[in-house]
């Protein structure tokens, strides 16, 4: 078990764990392409050379070395990864070869951590930089829900029970979505969750569909259970958002951003 004041930083020909005080590593691996720590401190996932490789960080005062699992099938070319909330779960993104048009197959790969066994995997075949991570659990990790490259939302057991999606969310074209705090209602735990939905362009930046934002009751413990709470369309632009619930799960704010405006002129010219 790892101090809870660990960091690791990054230099030229290695990744180094560190104490607070920072004095000397305890442990020290192959510098990496990215690397992140799991949610419970006790991991670091990483891409190398090797491909996609979880390593397990020991006590300082342990005198074992560092567990590492290089996961078969990976690629070295995973440019993003995140942990589902507890750590259960590991998700790699490959950014496509556009020489190739996007032909690769698969490009996401939703891992077990344990033994690097191939849980689901789906093809995304835009940028996600904007928009990372693409797959987002609930707290509990109950359900997962999946922003997929054309806009629809999707629904999957959070334990991969089944490996087909429960269901699609009611809105196209999503750009953001962010799960609520748990909440009861009737003595049963709700599954709720706010989207977005970017406005759409014309050829002359002008805009041929407005941005919309959805509150949905997604699900309860038994399964999907759709319920639209809110579905509001914006009359300001909005290209972009950031979706922040409160605590409790009772409000919502919705930040929104365009790099247009209301002429169809960019703002950077």
């Amino acid at each position: 078990m790892t101090s809870a004041m660990a960091y690791f930083a990054r230099h030229k020909d290695e990744l180094g764990v560190y104490n607070l005080d920072g004095k000397e590593a305890i442990v020290k691996m192959a510098s990496p392409y990215v690397a992140v720590w799991s949610p419970d401190g006790q991991r670091i996932a990483s891409v190398t050379d090797d491909g996609v490789v979880v390593s397990d960080i020991p006590d300082p005062l342990a005198t074992e070395g560092v567990d590492t699992r290089i996961f078969a099938d990976s690629s070295p070319h995973c440019r993003n990864l995140s942990w589902s909330e507890s750590g259960r779960w590991l998700v790699s993104h490959r950014p496509l070869d556009k020489d190739k048009g996007g032909t690769e197959g698969d490009n996401i790969t939703v891992w077990d951590p344990e033994d690097g066994t191939i849980k689901l995997q789906c093809k995304h075949n835009r940028s996600v930089r904007n928009n990372w991570p693409v797959m987002k659990w609930t707290k509990d990790e109950r359900f997962m829900m999946y922003l997929s490259a054309t806009g629809e939302v999707q629904l999957y057991d959070g334990e991969f029970r089944k490996s087909v999606p429960l269901a699609t969310f009611p809105l196209a074209h999503v750009t953001a979505a962010a799960w609520a705090p748990l909440c009861l209602r009737n003595n049963a735990i709700v599954y709720r969750v706010a989207l977005f939905a970017a406005e759409g362009h014309n050829d002359d930046l002008s805009v041929s569909r407005p941005a919309e934002v959805m509150i949905l009751q997604a699900a309860t413990a038994k399964g999907p259970k759709e319920q639209i709470e809110l579905r509001h369309t914006l009359e300001e632009r909005a290209e972009e958002a950031e979706l922040h619930w409160g605590p409790s799960g009772d409000c919502m704010l919705l930040h929104t951003s365009t790099s247009v405006d209301d002429t169809g002129q960019s703002y950077y010219g």
